[in-house]
C-alpha cells in the first residue's frame, strides 16, 4: 500500500505522543482487530496474546491494545524487568486465566474454582492457584521479593485469606493474609517477608478488602505494602532486620501454602497474582497503576 504524506504526517504526530504520554501503540496503516501481525505492537505482549487466542480466549482490538501498553509502560518505567510471574485470570476459562503473561508458562487451577468474566471466585475451602515454580526458581530471595494480588470481592463469611508461601503461619514467609472479620485483627491486610516481626501492615479496613495490594523487599531490613484504590494508594513499611530464608515451596493464589499443606483459601474474588524480584515503592506504584488500567480496559469493570 503506498504511503501518503498524510500518512507520514500521522505517524509522525502518533510518535511525538508516545513520548509524552505513553499511549498504545500502533501502526497508523494497521486496524485495531489485527494485533498479532506485527505492526507496532511489544514482542512479549504479542507473544501472549497468541498463548491466549491458542488457550481459546478471544481477546478483542481495545484488550490487545491495553495489554500492549502494558508492556511499553513496564519496559519504559523500568519495572518490567521485576516481573517473574504475572497471572490475569479474567478470560471465564481455567486455560487462558493460567497463563503467564511474562515467562508464557502455566499453573494450575484446583478444587472448585469459578472462572467469572473479569475475576474468578474461590470457594473458601479447597480452591486455589499453584503457581509451579518455587521462589529459587524465580530468582526470588529474601530481601530481594514481591508479591500482588489484585483483589474484586472481599471474601465474606468471616474466614481469612491468605497469598503466598511459607514454613509456618509466622515463618520462612513470602505471603500475604486479609484478617477475619471475626478474628481480632479483623480489618488488617500484612506483608510478612520473612518472618511475623518483618511484617508491613494496613489496618482499619473493617471487612473491606478490595484493591490491589504489593507488598515488596528490597533489602533484609526494608520492606513495605502498598495497597492500590481507586481514590489513590496508602504505603506502609518495616525496616527489621530479619535474614530467614523463604520456604522454597511453589506458591499458592487465592490460598496462602505452608509446609503442612493448603492454607487459608479465600471465597472472595481476584483477578491478578504477581511475583518477582524486589521493587522500588516508585516502581510499584507505576505497576500498579498500570495494571489497574490494563484491568478496567480489559474488562469494563472499575477498581474500588
Amino acid at each position: 500500500m503506498k504511503t501518503t504524506r498524510r500518512d507520514k504526517e500521522l505517524f509522525e504526530s502518533q510518535h511525538y505522543n508516545r513520548k509524552l504520554s505513553r499511549p498504545m501503540t500502533f501502526p497508523f496503516s494497521r486496524p485495531l482487530s489485527d494485533p498479532l501481525n506485527g505492526g507496532g505492537f511489544d514482542p512479549d505482549a504479542t507473544a501472549y496474546i497468541a498463548l491466549l487466542s491458542g488457550d481459546g480466549a478471544s481477546v478483542s482490538g481495545s484488550q490487545a491494545a491495553a495489554i500492549n501498553d502494558f508492556f511499553v509502560s513496564g519496559k519504559d518505567e523500568g519495572w518490567y524487568s521485576e516481573l517473574k510471574r504475572l497471572y490475569l485470570p479474567i478470560w471465564g476459562a481455567a486455560g487462558p486465566n493460567a497463563r503467564c503473561l511474562v515467562s508464557g508458562t502455566s499453573g494450575t487451577f484446583n478444587g472448585s474454582m469459578t472462572h467469572g468474566s473479569g475475576f474468578v471466585t474461590g470457594d473458601g475451602s479447597s480452591s486455589y492457584f499453584d503457581v509451579g515454580a518455587t521462589p529459587s526458581a524465580m530468582g526470588i530471595a529474601n530481601g530481594d521479593a514481591f508479591l500482588m494480588r489484585g483483589i474484586h470481592t472481599s471474601p465474606a463469611g468471616g474466614v481469612h485469606s491468605g497469598f503466598g508461601v511459607a514454613d509456618t503461619s509466622t515463618a520462612a514467609s513470602l505471603a500475604m493474609l486479609n484478617f477475619a472479620s471475626t478474628h481480632a485483627s479483623a480489618g488488617m491486610t500484612y506483608f510478612r517477608q520473612p518472618s511475623s516481626t518483618a511484617s508491613a501492615q494496613i489496618t482499619g479496613q473493617g471487612s473491606e478488602y478490595r484493591g490491589i495490594y504489593i507488598g515488596s523487599s528490597t533489602a533484609t531490613n526494608a520492606r513495605f505494602l502498598l495497597r492500590r484504590r481507586s481514590g489513590g494508594t496508602t504505603v506502609v513499611s518495616n525496616t527489621t532486620l530479619a535474614t530467614t530464608a523463604i520456604k522454597d515451596l511453589s506458591p499458592y493464589c487465592m490460598a496462602r501454602r505452608l509446609t503442612a499443606g493448603l492454607n487459608t483459601p479465600s471465597p472472595g474474588s481476584e483477578f491478578a497474582w504477581a511475583f518477582g524480584t524486589g521493587m522500588t515503592q516508585a516502581q510499584a506504584e507505576d505497576f500498579t497503576a498500570a495494571l489497574e488500567t490494563m484491568w478496567e480496559t480489559c474488562t469494563g469493570l472499575t477498581l474500588y
